[in-house]
């Protein structure tokens, strides 16, 4: 997630000492995965979950921070719950216009409620970069909940694969730590054209793949690009640690909100803050901070 967040910020490096503000695919990524992580709260406590409807609630979150329009508020709130709730919002720079998400945008304006299917044709790199962090969650079908995500905002057909594709490489890193399932992700992804989903997990998978440290893999991932770049950068921050990616995270404006995100999401997965609908929780804020809906 921190890998994700600093190859977003990579293009804005330089040598001013100063913090590295990401876009507004980092801004996506950490809705995601504050989505995930409310989906699987609900399924602990209420035994029922679509978890890519709940994610989608989480995108309307970020676009109503974003000011594109009072129509969330009324969509969610019914005129009766205090929305937008959790944590996440209260972000300062969660809420800065920064970059552009098309294929995002055109979903989420079309309509506040959950989309039955893709409301775009796009192809872009977003399919794959932003549900990236899912992978943290570890869904049994990590493939399908790649592909299930993507379609939220993207619906051209080779980008859903390559979000498939993506989660579940990245899913098998965190688990099982080798390599070697970076080559999967080469192969499956074709040398598409620059920009899309497709063409950034092959590049950023191969460079997470050949490079030994985070300069090697910038300069890798970085000359295909920004989708590459972010691929390559989360590939290899899963794969080495987020010590291997250098002091700069220490720059990152939002570092250390990618690094609770991920935490918490660990601490879900394995712990069950909440509880679950046959025992307590250990954490009487996890509800507050993660509602599951």
């Amino acid at each position: 997630m921190v890998g994700l967040a600093l190859g977003d910020a990579a293009s804005s490096a330089s040598s001013d000492p100063g913090p590295l503000p990401g876009t507004c695919l980092t801004q996506l990524a950490c809705f995601t995965l504050e989505g995930a992580i409310r989906a699987c709260v609900r399924q602990d406590n209420k035994g029922i979950c679509d978890p890519p409807s709940v994610i989608w609630h989480a995108l309307a979150r970020w676009a109503h921070i974003q000011g594109l329009g009072p129509q969330f508020a009324e969509n969610w709130t019914g005129g009766s719950t205090v929305w937008p709730d959790g944590w996440l919002h209260h972000v300062r720079p969660l809420s800065i216009r920064r970059g552009d998400a098309p294929a995002t945008v055109q979903s989420l304006t079309a309509s506040p409620g959950v989309p039955e299917r893709p409301r775009t044709t796009s192809g872009g790199h977003h399919a794959v970069t932003r549900v990236l962090p899912i992978a943290i969650m570890g869904f049994s079908d990590p493939a399908g909940m790649g592909s299930e995500v993507a379609a939220l905002t993207h619906g051209q057909e080779d980008a859903l694969l390559a979000a498939a594709s993506a989660v579940s490489v990245a899913t098998q890193l965190l688990v099982e730590g080798e390599p070697s399932v970076l080559e999967r992700a080469v192969e499956i992804s074709g040398r598409d054209l620059v920009g899309t989903a497709a063409h950034a997990l092959h590049h950023g998978a191969q460079a997470a793949l050949s490079a030994d440290d985070f300069e090697t893999l910038a300069q890798s991932a970085g000359s295909h690009g920004k989708g590459p770049m972010i691929v390559g950068a989360a590939m290899f921050g899963a794969l080495h640690g987020v010590d291997a990616l250098g002091h700069v995270v220490s720059r990152l404006e939002v570092g250390w909100v990618a690094d609770r995100l991920a935490g918490d999401a660990v601490a879900e997965r394995l712990d069950h803050p909440a509880g679950t609908e046959y025992s307590t929780g250990s954490d009487p804020m996890w509800w507050s901070n993660y509602p599951g809906w």
